[in-house]
């Protein structure tokens, strides 16, 4: 499971008690018929990230993805990434739409009339919630205004960790949960700080450098891939 989804509540029980609500696909079901199942712990408050939030984790408080994989029986293979967040620059951010003159209260009144802000911002209550501080809905969240970086497309990077073995006797135990829960993100967040570690040592980690490279053999039909570093 990667390290950073969200998954929905399972429809079966929550539309016992609301018959004509909105359900998505039961995370349970899926694993059984799709056995490679990609999870992102931060949901959309981590895909909304403040300017000052690069390459930050911010997963919730509880558990339950660990209690999930581990009720299934599946191996967590934690991963990182990075690339996308260089890719494009935050000209504006939640916390500064939200205090801005004239945006600012339009995106308020957005939220408090219940459109696509406020779905994002109960999507982190309960057990989403990062922070005591999101429980009274002051996480309020609006897509950031971007723009692409000035230096070009950023080069992705990618590692995967050592698996973990799960099992439903992990599920039992909250505290055991927890633990593991710590250290699946100790191992996210060990393997972002690698990536932007070694990336230094990319001599084609700008994107005119990369493309000066790359571009020659496009013509040819057997496009080559400009070298990275040694792991």
């Amino acid at each position: 499971m990667h390290a950073h989804a969200r998954s929905y509540p399972c429809p079966h029980a929550h539309t016992r008690t609301h018959p004509h609500a909105r359900s998505y696909p039961c995370p349970h079901a899926h694993t059984r018929t799709h056995p490679h199942a990609r999870s992102y712990p931060g949901g959309a408050r981590e895909a909304n990230k403040r300017a000052n939030e690069k390459y930050e984790l911010l997963w919730p408080k509880r558990q339950e993805f660990v209690r999930m994989a581990a009720r299934l029986g599946a191996t967590i293979v934690p991963f990182a990434a990075v690339g996308a967040e260089d890719s494009v620059s935050v000209l504006g951010d939640t916390a500064a739409l939200m205090d801005a003159p004239v945006i600012g209260p339009l995106l308020r009144a957005r939220v408090d009339a219940g459109g696509a802000a406020a779905r994002m911002t109960a999507a982190r209550t309960g057990v989403n919630a990062i922070s005591d501080d999101e429980a009274d809905l002051r996480e309020r969240m609006s897509l950031p205004l971007l723009a692409p970086a000035l230096g070009g497309p950023a080069r992705f990077y990618y590692i995967f960790r050592e698996p973990i073995e799960t099992g439903p006797e992990l599920a039992r135990d909250r505290g055991a949960c927890d633990a593991l829960y710590s250290h699946v993100r100790s191992e996210c967040e060990a393997g972002i700080s690698y990536l932007l570690r070694k990336r230094l040592q990319d001599p084609y980690v700008d994107f005119l450098p990369r493309l000066m490279y790359e571009a020659p053999s496009w013509a040819t039909g057997t496009p080559r891939q400009a070298p990275t570093f040694e792991p």
